[in-house]
């Protein structure tokens, strides 16, 4: 059983699907036809596949394998606990269920502290999921304080580039965004892309959406120049990863176009626009 469970784990990993499920359902297959109803593997063989279902999207499937999981873990006080709850949380929450999603991380958070301690990955892990949950919930001073919590965390035991802290800088600055400080938002953001721009993965479409969000508020806030180099950056990311014919790109040819209306350079914004209504003219009904 632990056998095909890591070779799924590892498929899961590495992006082969099929293989990860293939070895991943026959783990659980195995246990429950050899293993006790109560046994710490077949637990782990429910909330390894389980995981997977989340990352696929089968969010339905998700929910009932990590309940599974969560009841002999509970039943039998064995440490996977903790995972369960936050996996249900996760899954929780992409359902749009984000007040049970904040009670699951809520005891997540409570297992680890009691069993882990403070300054612990897991831990600052809740603290961030907590923040996304009550960002969701409208609340954004509580989301802000977890995100805080999390800072302190990974001001202990992380290097200072280390790439957990652009993810949370930058779920900081989108808190700052939606809260209308445009000055704080922008730090956050900029300290996040410093951080991501060192990555391997630093043409990743995600790194493209920070700087067009970022792009946005020093429009916003008048200063045209670092506007636009932000929405070139974000431009070239998404041109590389999609192509010219994607809804993306022709949202990028538009924010530059902004741009270069706002300085006045107006055959240059519609070249930009222009070549974003030719994107979308081009694009399949429906995208």
């Amino acid at each position: 059983v632990a056998e095909f469970r890591s070779l799924g784990i590892y498929f899961r990993r590495t992006g082969n699907n099929n293989e990860a499920a293939y070895n991943l359902k026959r783990a659980v297959e195995l246990a429950e036809k050899k293993l006790d109803k109560n046994h710490i593997e077949l637990a782990k063989a429910y909330n390894s596949l389980g995981v997977h279902a989340l990352t696929k999207g089968s969010f339905e499937d998700a929910l009932q394998l990590l309940s599974k999981s969560l009841a002999i873990n509970e039943r039998m006080q064995y440490p996977g606990v903790a995972d369960n709850f936050n996996n249900l949380g996760i899954v929780l929450e992409r359902l749009g269920n984000y007040k049970a999603a904040e009670e699951k991380y809520l005891q997540s958070l409570k297992s680890n502290l009691a069993t882990l301690g403070f300054y612990k990955q897991n831990v600052a892990d809740n603290y961030q999921n907590l923040g996304s949950a009550s960002y969701q919930l409208g609340d954004f001073d509580r989301s802000l304080a977890y995100f805080d919590s999390a800072l302190l965390i990974f001001d202990s035991i992380h290097p200072e580039k280390h790439p957990d802290f652009a993810s949370l800088y930058n779920n900081i600055g989108a808190v700052h965004t939606t809260k209308g400080d445009a000055h704080k938002a922008i730090q956050f953001l900029d300290k996040s892309l410093a951080i991501y721009d060192l990555q391997p993965f630093r043409n990743h479409p995600d790194i493209a959406n920070i700087y067009s969000n970022t792009g946005v508020l020093l429009l916003e806030q008048g200063d045209l120049n670092k506007a636009l180099s932000y929405f070139q950056r974000a431009y070239v990311i998404r041109l590389d990863n999609f192509g010219p014919l994607h809804h993306l790109h022709a949202r990028a040819c538009n924010y530059l176009g902004d741009v270069f209306l706002a300085k006045k350079d107006f055959d240059e914004a519609y070249d930009w626009y222009r070549s974003a209504l030719e994107t979308w003219m081009k694009l399949p009904s429906g995208d």
